[in-house]
């Protein structure tokens, strides 16, 4: 019988089984739930990734899930961020930063003509919904509903509202995940197993290290772009030293440090990985890490850091992704005013003066609200630690 073809030299760093076609896995080194691309078959068994996936990296990634949805990270297969929910008030929060209705609300109102005036407040997902319950309950036809569905007054509303979202940072389970994320990075890039394997009962859960914690030094390491938020990996090896260390940052806001080995061995080396969330593809990028066993060992220990560092960085991210989501909001009010505005003209006419005023006054229409909610908002935090 045979036992498939097995990987060279691949064994899962997780329980040491020899890697073979039927027993591997794709681990996403970089969370799938975050928007990991890069990847590989010769880390972990399926095992071993599926329990990581559900435990740890499921923890970490629910702490990044807000700026997911903000930022509409898909994953690998191109799903979307799931819907959130606020501590408090009536939306809660589709990807994209998008706000629905918790429930939907309808108001039937009888007129003096005899008619029935329906209102409805929701989403258009949950609008097609009440249509289906408006035919049931009132046995319409198919041809009546997509009548109704065509006449209907449709009418935006944008949220000025403040939405409450706690946010967490942290945690044994968070820090278990990032050094794994270290010690698949090593692995992959063509590290030896054998340096790192005394940290693998510590990601299983099965001992405390203290390996993983927030790093948020005076000047960045990695130099990016104002309008970037990355997710980078930096792994250096100091032959002289004898220290294996990694950095670790996600959304240019979640940054940590990882001690792999305070007694290494090897040859001096740095290994990098940057990730451009937003266009979602790799990029080359300058960086300046440098920090010694001492310096390591002394904020391990001490486990110690501004929450002020991490606030500031991650309002940092936050005011990114909020002017993401007001570019990509007054793109659409262009394109549906165009569309509204040229819908009873001729395919192919040349805009002219009544076009053009006829556009102007259908944007400030649908502008002038937007403006309002920005305004009412402006000095008012959008998310909570």
């Amino acid at each position: 019988m045979k036992s498939g073809k097995v990987f060279e030299n691949s064994c899962c760093y997780g329980c040491g089984v020899t890697l073979r076609k039927k027993n591997s896995s794709k681990e996403h080194i970089i969370p799938n739930a975050i928007g990991g691309r890069l990847k590989s078959r010769k880390l972990l068994c399926k095992d071993c990734n599926s329990a990581f996936g559900s435990d740890i990296d499921f923890k970490l990634t629910q702490q990044l899930s807000f700026l997911c949805n903000l930022l509409n990270i898909k994953r690998d297969d191109g799903e979307v961020p799931k819907t959130i929910k606020p501590t408090d008030g009536d939306y809660n929060l589709r990807a994209g930063g998008k706000p629905v209705p918790k429930k939907p609300s309808i108001e039937e109102i009888d007129l003096d003509n005899g008619m029935r005036q329906i209102s409805v407040h929701a989403s258009p997902e949950q609008a097609e919904s009440i249509f289906k319950g408006l035919q049931r309950k009132y046995n319409l036809s198919d041809e009546l509903i997509a009548e109704a569905k065509a006449s209907a007054q449709l009418r935006e509303e944008y949220v000025s509202d403040s939405l409450n979202f706690p946010v967490e940072f942290g945690g044994s389970d968070a820090f278990r995940s990032i050094c794994k994320t270290a010690v698949s990075f090593f692995v992959h890039r063509g590290g030896n197993p054998c340096a790192i394997q005394h940290l693998v009962p510590y990601i299983r859960g099965e001992r405390d290290k203290h390996c993983t914690f927030f790093y948020y030094p005076v000047q960045s390491i990695t130099k990016r772009e104002p309008t970037e938020i990355l997710h980078t990996i930096i792994v250096a090896g100091d032959e002289t030293a004898g220290v294996l260390y990694a950095y670790i940052e996600y959304f240019s806001c979640y940054s940590c440090i990882v001690l792999l080995n305070d007694a290494y061995r090897g040859a001096s080396f740095v290994e990098t990985y940057f990730f451009d969330t937003l266009q979602s593809k790799e990029v080359n990028k300058s960086f300046n890490i440098s920090i010694s066993l001492d310096e390591l060992n002394a904020l391990l220990d001490n486990r110690q850091t501004s929450q002020q560092d991490i606030q500031r960085a991650f309002a940092m991210a936050l005011g990114i992704a909020l002017n993401k989501i007001k570019k990509a909001t007054i793109h659409d009010i262009v394109e549906k005013t165009f569309d509204d505005s040229f819908e009873t003209f001729p395919e192919g006419q040349i805009m002219d003066e009544e076009m053009f005023r006829l556009f102007l006054e259908k944007f400030q229409e649908r502008f002038a609200p937007f403006l309002a909610a920005q305004m009412s908002t402006r000095d008012e935090n959008f998310g909570e630690f």
